[in-house]
């Protein structure tokens, strides 16, 4: 299985910012909150990824996932080969 398939297991994709600043984001969310920001370099498919945990609630989830979508350009993003094993 290839890293990109455990990254992604289990989300859906709920947000998306197409050429924001040269860069393509991708906001994929599973249930409880937890997800990943995909970056992608516009017209490339030079990719990084900036993963988060969700939180204890329904209602923090929610806003985990809104405040970590709207601070996407700040973000550590990281090649798979970065990421410990899934």
């Amino acid at each position: 299985m290839s890293r990109y398939t455990s990254i992604l297991d289990g989300c859906e994709v709920n947000e998306e910012s197409l050429n924001e600043g040269g860069f393509d984001y991708y906001l994929f969310e599973r249930p409880g909150g937890s997800g990943v920001i995909m970056r992608l370099v516009t017209g490339t498919v030079n990719s990084r990824f900036y993963l988060f945990a969700g939180k204890n609630t329904q209602d923090l989830s929610a806003t985990n996932a809104q405040a970590q979508w709207d601070d996407r350009v700040n973000k550590d993003y990281i090649r798979t080969s970065g990421l410990k094993s899934l």
